[in-house]
């Protein structure tokens, strides 16, 4: 009970930015003792004080368990296609919506990212069901200018001008892509990159 709070806070760290932690929990003279605050960081080790009568110490390592990120990818274009074959080795739960949809609501606090790729084959109901909410990351395959055209229109519909600007268009990253693998390749890099860098884009 004495070291519950210290646990707590280490264990809501490591679920926020999904790193382990190293908890070192010792009374306050041995803290002294060794020269180190409570509330340190010291060689990646987090020290905090064990105000137990025991005045016992422990070291806890917390490691997260996240839930599986969710890849959804908007869209039948060949760069759909491409996309959802090269993310399969990649660690996403996998949701391929040929024709745009309602997306259900993110289970168990998941990371969920969204490519539209219908190019040219429903981009508007794309994009709306990407901007539905509990998303992390939503890329268009297009153009800046056919973005720019299509988001005036969902102004006009009343979606928010800061929902807009979350959007990554065109997808991907800058890798002079030009085949629809290239391209999917490009995206899936910008994905990942997203992924690992703990980043949170949109609602």
């Amino acid at each position: 009970g004495c070291v519950r709070s210290a646990l707590g806070r280490a264990a809501q760290e490591a679920l926020a930015d999904g790193q382990p932690k190293f908890l070192s929990l010792m009374p306050e003279d041995l803290l002294v003792g060794r020269g180190i605050a409570a509330g340190s960081d010291v060689d990646g080790v987090h020290f905090a004080r064990n105000g137990c009568p025991s005045k016992g110490s422990m070291d806890v390592f917390v490691e997260p368990h996240l839930p599986q990120p969710e890849l959804v990818v908007i869209g039948g274009s060949p760069v759909a296609v491409a996309l959802v074959r090269l993310a399969a080795g990649f660690g996403f739960r996998l949701n391929e919506l040929p024709l745009a949809q309602p997306l259900e609501p993110v289970v168990g606090g998941a990371q969920r990212l969204v490519v539209v790729a219908t190019q040219g084959r429903g981009d508007l109901d794309g994009l709306r069901a990407a901007l539905s909410g509990g998303v992390a990351f939503v890329a268009f395959v297009g153009s800046r200018r056919k973005f720019a055209a299509l988001s005036e229109k969902l102004l006009a519909e009343g979606v928010a001008a800061q929902e807009l600007a979350q959007v990554r268009a065109p997808a991907g990253l800058d890798i002079h892509a030009l085949t629809p693998e290239e391209i999917a390749l490009s995206i899936l890099a910008q994905v990942v990159q997203i992924r690992r860098s703990g980043q949170r884009h949109g609602a």
